[in-house]
């Protein structure tokens, strides 16, 4: 009677027991997932870089086009630094305003003039320009404002925008209310 439950006890932990092939192909198939998950990171990444790029492209312009829209029409916006009022069109001086901006939108200078502390290089390139509006080309009281931006700003010498340049471009239109 004691040989038959020792039998019994040692059957049952034998099949309990896992293989060593069972081991090797449990141990294949997560090395082969894991291969597959380290493999989508620079992807995962890459798409993060881009939707942070987005983001922040389009609350530029969005500021730049709020600040002209709250702005008199006569008077100069907060942003772009250096644009003029909607009376000046493009292409005289003053109405095309080019301005470089860091990763996290910052620019160069402060509105004083003077340099931004937190400015980390450039990044993106905003072109602000007041232009005619098309329909309405020989008004003096109805403006187009064009925020035209792309990166990446592949220098920060000579301030090239790359070959392979992302490019947004925002319009707003705007009329004297006076």
């Amino acid at each position: 009677m004691n040989t038959t439950l020792s039998r019994i006890g040692s059957r049952a932990s034998r099949e309990d027991a896992l293989t060593l092939v069972e081991v090797t192909l449990a141990s294949a198939i997560v090395g082969l997932a894991l291969v597959v998950v380290i493999g989508l990171l620079p992807v995962g990444i890459d798409s993060s870089r881009q939707i942070a790029d987005e983001t922040i492209v389009a609350n530029l312009a969005s500021d730049m086009l709020h600040w002209r829209r709250v702005t008199p029409y006569d008077k100069s916006p907060y942003l772009p630094l250096g644009a003029t009022n909607l009376t000046v069109h493009a292409p005289t001086a003053g109405a095309i305003v080019t301005n470089y901006y860091d990763a996290s939108g910052n620019t160069t200078n402060n509105v004083d003039n003077t340099p931004n502390l937190y400015y980390t290089g450039p990044r993106y390139q905003v072109v602000y320009t007041i232009t005619n509006h098309p329909q309405f080309a020989t008004s003096p009281d109805i403006a187009r404002v064009i925020v035209e931006i792309k990166w990446p700003v592949t220098n920060a010498i000579n301030l090239g925008v790359a070959a392979n340049a992302q490019r947004r471009v925002y319009i707003g239109q705007f009329a004297r209310t006076e």
